[in-house]
């Protein structure tokens, strides 16, 4: 179990002068028997980890297939989902499968430290790669789905919208990379990462509003925000309980109990492409119909891209009135 025993927002700041020695004393001796406990169960929990993320890559492996095979999967929606998965990938071998197979395996001793540099770096990349697909599904369903005349005078954008995110994607990586030449690198990296996290929750939520108040939760586009809301709204409980390592330290019950739970959030997280295939399943008959070993040319007419249909309808109509 990964944990740090000095949060990040007191690392951030000075020790407060104001604050009581032997208080601060007794609750270092009391929270000492937690970290021995953890430390004790950290073997246990490295090889749980590494087979929930062995678990997780096949899972988003088979989302991948999945969508490269079936040709009724070639929507913009399931692009997002696809380059996900492969960032997801990345992620998971980058910030943890690696490094607790080469403990494990003990050669961690032999890799030298260009490889932990590249590492830390893909880990990076891929992290924030992740947050910009959801930002994709809920432009996809704002602009293209919901308002198909908006889409229509915008298709060049949508023909090139995974390339326009990947060109956002790496300006923020080069932000958030060059920070650390900065004398507060931890500190603006800490809240720059949180600020773009949180803008993007606030967009996906703002257009989960949209769709419920023109009372479209049950039509056939629905589980576009669905998805969208499970990659953003999966990390929610990790980031409050970053938060949670700084509110709780001093009070030695509530630090405890996060420590102990604190591996709970990361593992939902990294459960979203299991969520993904259920969700899907139930919501898109093209992803059940994919699923299933029937011929798919007796599946329903619902197989067309429906943004592409959308634009398509309007096209025609604007013919017709010349």
């Amino acid at each position: 179990m990964d944990f740090d025993p000095v949060p990040m927002t007191l690392k951030l700041f000075d020790e407060d002068p104001m604050t009581d020695i032997n208080n601060v004393t007794q609750f270092y001796e009391l929270i000492k028997s937690t970290y021995e406990t953890l430390d004790d169960i950290s073997y246990v929990m490295s090889d749980v980890e590494i087979f929930l993320n062995c678990l997780v890559i096949l899972f988003d492996l088979y989302l991948i297939v999945i969508i490269l095979r079936k040709e009724e999967l070639k929507p913009k929606f399931y692009q997002y989902v696809l380059h996900y998965c492969v960032h997801q990938i990345g992620f998971l071998f980058s910030a943890s499968l690696f490094f607790k197979m080469m403990i494990l395996s003990k050669f961690i001793i032999y890799i030298r430290a260009n490889v932990y540099v590249v590492i830390l770096k893909l880990k990076l990349f891929t992290f924030v790669f992740m947050y910009m697909f959801p930002v994709g599904i809920g432009i996809e369903w704002l602009c293209f789905v919901n308002n198909p005349n908006l889409g229509h005078k915008s298709k060049l954008i949508h023909d090139y919208s995974i390339t326009i995110l990947y060109l956002i994607g790496c300006c923020l990586f080069l932000i958030i990379y060059y920070l650390r030449y900065y004398t507060y690198y931890i500190w603006l990296e800490y809240i720059f990462t949180k600020i773009v996290y949180f803008l993007i929750l606030l967009f996906i939520t703002v257009c989960k509003y949209l769709q419920y108040r023109q009372n479209q939760g049950n039509n056939k586009n629905s589980y576009m925000l669905t998805t969208a809301g499970i990659l953003v709204y999966f990390w929610l409980p990790e980031q409050i309980y970053n938060e949670l390592l700084g509110w709780t330290y001093g009070s030695y019950t509530l630090y405890t109990i996060t420590l102990y739970t604190m591996i709970l959030p990361k593992w939902l997280a990294y459960s979203i492409p299991i969520a993904l295939v259920v969700v899907l399943k139930k919501s898109d008959k093209r992803f059940a119909s994919a699923l299933s070993r029937k011929n798919v040319k007796n599946a329903d007419n619902n197989f067309q891209d429906d943004v592409e249909c959308n634009i398509n309808v309007i096209s025609d109509r604007n013919v017709f009135k010349m």
